[in-house]
């Protein structure tokens, strides 16, 4: 770990304190804790002042300071966070600034901001993410806002799944949605009706027929009839809901078949 410099009087030269510790988290000085963060070819080593780690997060408060606080210098492990994102949470706690700029970066920082209980990132990240929502990323948007739980983002994305279906269907990023991301969707009252043709029924179940996945729809009156796919034995069944809905887009029921 650092314990010196060569620029002396390096203080006199900031003014604020977030550039001082700026100054610190850069140049290493008087660093007295190491993350190895990341896994793999990506795993990176990243120094940090546990003061001001501890003056920021209630995590690395107990990490460093509290009753299960490990002495020494051994580095600390953090595998389940991107180096990169864990380089702007640092940057965040030393400077009070971030540069959120798309959204998978800012998605992998809100995870960090999460772990380590900064609230005020994981705010900034929500609103970025806001700001920028459209058909092309809203089923992201709606995965990330269920992941972390924020129920305003949660709720504006489902607006704009309603309002704008036949977008959200078009772009390619629907195909990624998750199984249960599908669910929720087939089941709002307000989807656009017009934009589930028969074409795009059947796209969206060949689709999840690929990716392995398997449904049944329910309605009051018992299950409908289910058809096996051939082409991928080893998917099971596929409800044909996608494929036979009514354009009256009534509250089915759509579930993981047991």
């Amino acid at each position: 770990m650092a314990q010196s410099t060569s620029n002396t009087d390096w203080q006199t030269g900031m003014s604020r304190i977030s550039q001082r510790a700026g100054y610190l988290l850069q140049s290493g000085q008087w660093s007295d804790c190491t993350f190895v963060v990341g896994s793999g070819n990506n795993q990176k080593t990243l120094q940090a002042h546990r003061l001001i780690l501890a003056m920021s997060s209630p995590v690395f408060e107990a990490m460093f300071f509290g009753g299960m606080a490990e002495k020494g210098d051994k580095p600390v492990e953090i595998l389940d966070v991107q180096p990169q994102a864990f380089k702007a949470l640092l940057q965040y706690i030393y400077s009070d600034e971030i540069n959120l700029k798309s959204f998978d970066q800012v998605c992998e920082i809100c995870y960090a901001a999460k772990k380590y209980m900064i609230p005020s990132l994981v705010e900034q990240c929500t609103q970025f993410i806001w700001s920028d929502l459209h058909p092309g990323n809203v089923c992201r948007a709606f995965e990330f806002a269920r992941l972390f739980e924020e129920p305003l983002l949660l709720e504006k994305c489902l607006q704009i799944i309603c309002t704008k279906t036949e977008d959200v269907l078009k772009d390619s990023s629907f195909e990624e949605v998750e199984i249960g991301t599908l669910r929720t969707i087939l089941k709002q009252d307000s989807l656009t009706a017009s934009a589930l043709t028969p074409e795009r029924r059947r796209h969206m179940a060949d689709t999840f027929v690929n990716r392995g996945s398997a449904f049944k729809c329910q309605h009051a009156s018992g299950f409908f009839p289910t058809k096996y796919n051939s082409t991928h034995p080893t998917y099971g069944w596929v409800e044909l809901c996608l494929v036979s809905r009514p354009p009256s887009l009534k509250p089915w029921l759509v579930q993981m078949p047991t």
